[in-house]
């Protein structure tokens, strides 16, 4: 599921039942933030959002300056497929 916003915060959700409840979503500003690094720099590596916030910041980086209306998103993200197997959440995110 995604849905636009009206702003430059992105709230990213997962719907992996191995991730605690309490740090299923993961908020990311874009706002001025580094293509890579600046949405990640304070999230441990093998965090759940790291992948996300790479990818949205870097979308957010490349298509900002060609499309003046672009905005943040709500994403929920989910896959029932073998975590690694190449097809799952991680490879929706940049179809």
């Amino acid at each position: 599921m995604v849905r636009a916003r009206s702003d430059a915060e992105c709230r990213v959700v997962t719907l992996d039942p191995g991730v605690p409840i309490e740090d299923r979503v993961a908020l990311v500003s874009l706002a001025g933030v580094c293509p890579v690094t600046g949405a990640v720099d304070d999230v441990p590596p093998g965090h759940w959002s790291r992948y996300a916030r790479v990818v949205l910041a870097r979308m957010w980086n490349n298509f900002k300056p060609h499309l003046p209306g672009l905005r943040g998103v709500d994403v929920a993200v989910g896959c029932d497929l073998p975590v690694a197997s190449g097809m799952s959440t991680s490879s929706a995110l940049i179809w």
